[in-house]
């Protein structure tokens, strides 16, 4: 099982990579710029998956405070992503 972060998780191809790990059982982390939208997102993922586990970190990724925020999150809370 493999940790990945994947930004833009909310829709399009990020979305859609976060599918196709989510069916093969992996720590998920998804990204996104909207509370909202993740929650939601993540909430589906979870019920579609649940051989996965999904987690969820919002930023702008056009603000490097945000960038900064995000880098910190995941390092505290992981060990290292593949």
């Amino acid at each position: 099982m493999k940790t990945v972060l994947i930004t833009g998780a909310t829709d399009g191809i990020g979305l859609e990579t976060v599918k196709m790990l989510g069916k093969e059982g992996h720590n998920i982390i998804i990204h996104g710029r909207s509370k909202a939208k993740l929650d939601n997102i993540k909430g589906a993922l979870e019920a579609q998956y649940p051989a996965s586990t999904f987690a969820a970190v919002q930023a702008d990724l056009s603000l490097f405070d945000d960038v900064k925020q995000l880098a910190v999150e995941v390092k505290a809370k992981y060990k290292h992503l593949f």
